[in-house]
């Protein structure tokens, strides 16, 4: 478990393989229908995270209290990606949320493993192939800080 999500489908041709209503691990914030009883039980985003991840989180609380969730494949929602930041800013604010749901919802090995896997193979592999994108490792840094100290802002 490494902490990071990824989207149904993202990149991928529809041949029809998500047709079907299913029940994800997590739901994007960008489109969510909620019902007042899981807001009550539950409680609203957690402000914390400021941006990426608070949906995820939100998520993992709701299933933990009992509650389904669904994908409809049938509905739709148009979203820009990426509108609420970008480049060095969106990679600290991104990386910040990932730590912060690390150390908030992961176990003691999670938040061994996750940062090791993190800096030691993902962060180079990135880096080996976009290499104009190195102006991202101090942002990097500051959020293995928040995982580490959970203090600190990016």
């Amino acid at each position: 478990w490494t902490g990071l999500v990824w989207t149904i489908g993202d990149g991928e041709v529809d041949r029809g393989q998500y047709d079907q209503p299913t029940e994800p691990a997590f739901l994007d914030g960008a489109c969510m229908l909620i019902a007042r009883r899981a807001i009550e039980d539950v409680g609203l985003l957690d402000e914390e995270y400021f941006v990426y991840y608070e949906d995820t989180d939100w998520c993992i609380r709701a299933k933990d209290a009992g509650f389904r969730l669904l994908c409809i494949p049938h509905a739709k929602v148009w979203h820009k990606v990426g509108g609420s930041s970008s480049g060095a800013l969106r990679q600290s604010l991104y990386s910040r949320s990932v730590m912060l749901f690390v150390r908030k919802r992961g176990r003691i090995y999670h938040r061994v493993f996750m940062p090791l896997w993190y800096y030691l193979v993902r962060a180079p592999w990135f880096l080996l192939r976009h290499p104009g994108t190195y102006r991202r490792i101090p942002a990097q840094l500051r959020a293995l800080f928040v995982l580490l100290t959970g203090k600190g802002n990016v």
